[in-house]
C-alpha cells in the first residue's frame, strides 16, 4: 500500500511525502517491456529529426539502457532541440 509513498529530495532539501498514483514497480517483469515501448518511440523521433550523432551511418545520438538515458550531439543547441523533442513526444 506506502510502495509509492516517498519523501522527495532535491540537491540536499527534502520535500514532505509525496504518492506516485501511476507507474509500474521496479523489479517488475513488466518494467523493462513499457520502458523499450515507450522509449522506442522517442529514439525513432530523434532519428527521424536528425538529431543526435552517427556512427559508419548508424545512428547513435540517443542510447538507452536499462533506464539510463545518454543524449549525443555535436552542438548544445542541438542537445537542446533533441530534449525538446522528447518532451514533446
Amino acid at each position: 500500500m506506502n510502495w509509492y509513498t516517498k519523501v522527495v529530495r532535491w540537491d540536499n532539501c527534502y520535500f514532505s511525502l509525496c504518492n506516485v498514483k501511476s507507474g509500474v514497480r521496479q523489479g517488475s517483469a513488466l518494467s523493462p517491456v513499457l520502458f523499450n515501448v515507450y522509449f522506442s518511440v522517442i529514439v525513432d523521433s530523434l532519428e527521424k529529426a536528425a538529431l543526435g550523432c552517427e556512427l559508419y551511418d548508424k545512428y547513435i545520438g540517443c542510447i538507452v539502457y536499462t533506464d539510463d538515458v545518454i543524449l549525443l550531439s555535436s552542438s548544445v543547441v542541438k542537445l537542446q532541440k533533441m530534449l525538446d523533442v522528447m518532451i514533446l513526444v
